[in-house]
C-alpha cells in the first residue's frame, strides 16, 4: 500500500488538534464537533452535527462520494476518560512528542484512529460511498452510539459495513462481550449498633447480593461490584445502601436471566435501575468476510477481544460491524497514554486503502 508523503504529517497535525480538545465524557462536545465539521465540509463532505444528550453533546455524521446506499462507514468516539494533570509529566491535553511516542489523553483511545480518518477524508476524494461517524459518551453510557443508527436512517445513510476503530493493533475483531451497567438500592431498618433485634442492615443485604452474584456467574459472564455507598455512622445499623455494578456477558447470554438466577440465592430485596447497556458483538457473515480481507491486507489475524465497543449497538441495528484500529488497547486510559508514529502510520495506510478501494465486501448499489 502506497501512502502520499503529505498524509502522515496531516494525521499527526489532526492528532495534535484532537488531543487539545478536552473532550472528557459528560462534558459539552458540540463545539468541538463543529470545529471538526468545518474542514470536512471544505473537503466536499455532506456533514451533519446533530445535538443530543443532556450535556451539550452530539454526533457528527459525514457523507462522501456517491449518495447511495452501501459503502463503508468509519466510526469512532470523540470522548475520553478523565486525566488528572498532576499525575502526568506534562499537560495531558497537549500532544507531546518523545521519539516514536505521541503522548496525550486519547491518543490511543481513539483519537489516533480519528486523526487517520480525518486526514484521509480531507485529502482524498471518495469515488464510492463513504461515511464517517463520531459519537459522544462512549466511555460512559454509549448514548451516542445507541442513537446513531436512527439518525443515519433519517438521513438516508445505510452502510454496508461499519468499522469501529478501537485500538486492536489492526487485528480485525468480529466478536466481543456485552455489558449491562446497573445500580441497586437496598433498604434496611436503622437502629443502634448495640441492639440489633429490630434492625436489618442494608449493607449486609448488599454483601449477600455481591457474594451470590460473584459465585453464581457461569463461564463467559463476569460481575464486578464497582462502588458501594451506604449507612450514616459506624454505630448505626445501615438503613440504606447503594451498589453500582456491571455485568459483562458473552454473546448468547441474557443478562436479565443471569441476574435473576444468581441473585435469587441472596435473599436480599433490592430495587434495580439500568444505567446503560451495550449488546454483545456477534459475528455476521458480511463482517466475517470483511475481516478476512482486512487480515489479508494487514497480515494481522482475526481475533476476539475482551472489551466492549460501540460495534455491539451497530450490529444490533442490523449493520455488519467489526472493530479494527491502530494502537494497543492496553495503553488506553493510562497516565502517559501514547500511540507510536509507526502505529499511526500503519493505521493511516489501512484507512487510506479502505477509503479508496474498500474491503471488497461492500456491494455497489445502482
Amino acid at each position: 500500500m502506497s501512502l502520499d508523503a503529505v498524509l502522515p504529517d496531516a494525521a499527526e497535525a489532526w492528532l495534535a488538534r484532537l488531543v487539545a480538545m478536552p473532550t472528557v465524557s459528560h462534558t459539552p462536545l458540540f463545539h468541538h464537533l463543529e470545529a471538526i465539521a468545518e474542514p470536512l465540509r471544505a473537503a466536499g463532505g455532506e456533514v451533519h452535527v446533530l445535538p443530543c444528550g443532556a450535556t451539550g453533546s452530539g454526533n457528527l455524521i459525514a457523507r462522501f462520494g456517491p449518495r447511495q446506499d452501501g459503502g463503508l462507514m468509519l466510526a469512532g468516539h470523540l470522548d475520553v476518560v478523565p486525566a488528572v494533570a498532576g499525575d502526568w509529566p506534562g499537560d495531558p491535553f497537549r500532544l507531546r512528542r518523545e521519539g516514536e511516542r505521541l503522548i496525550g489523553r486519547g491518543t490511543e483511545d481513539m483519537k489516533g484512529y480519528l486523526a487517520c480518518v480525518l486526514a484521509v477524508a480531507c485529502g482524498r476524494p471518495a469515488t464510492e460511498p463513504r461515511s464517517i461517524a463520531i459519537t459522544f459518551d462512549e466511555e460512559t453510557t454509549m448514548e451516542g452510539a445507541s442513537l446513531l443508527p436512527a439518525q443515519c436512517a433519517r438521513l438516508g445513510i445505510r452502510p454496508e459495513l461499519v468499522m469501529v476503530g478501537e485500538p486492536t493493533g489492526l487485528h480485525p475483531c468480529i466478536a466481543h462481550p456485552g455489558v449491562m451497567d446497573m445500580e441497586s438500592r437496598f433498604v434496611g431498618r436503622e437502629g443502634h449498633g448495640a441492639d440489633r433485634r429490630d434492625t436489618a442492615s442494608a449493607i449486609e443485604a448488599a454483601g449477600r447480593f455481591i457474594c451470590a452474584m460473584t459465585d453464581g456467574m457461569p463461564e463467559g459472564a463476569r460481575f464486578n461490584p464497582g462502588i458501594v455507598t451506604g449507612g450514616t455512622a459506624r454505630n448505626v445499623v445501615a438503613g440504606h445502601c447503594t451498589l453500582s455494578w456491571e455485568l459483562r456477558h458473552a454473546a448468547g447470554q441474557n443478562p436479565v436471566t443471569l441476574i435473576a438466577c444468581a441473585a435469587g440465592a441472596a435473599g436480599a430485596a433490592r430495587e434495580d435501575r439500568i444505567l446503560s447497556r451495550c449488546p454483545a458483538l456477534e459475528p455476521m457473515p458480511e463482517a466475517e468476510a470483511a475481516a478476512r480481507r482486512l487480515a489479508a491486507l494487514t497480515g494481522k489475524a482475526v481475533q476476539p477481544m475482551p472489551f466492549i465497543t460501540e460495534a455491539g449497538h451497530y450490529a444490533a441495528a442490523g449493520w455488519p460491524a467489526l472493530v479494527c484500529g491502530p494502537g494497543d488497547w492496553h495503553q488506553a486510559h493510562q497516565v502517559g497514554e501514547y500511540i507510536t508514529r509507526t502505529e499511526l502510520r500503519e493505521g493511516l495506510m489501512l484507512i487510506d486503502r479502505l477509503w479508496q478501494a474498500g474491503t471488497g465486501q461492500e456491494r455497489k448499489t445502482a
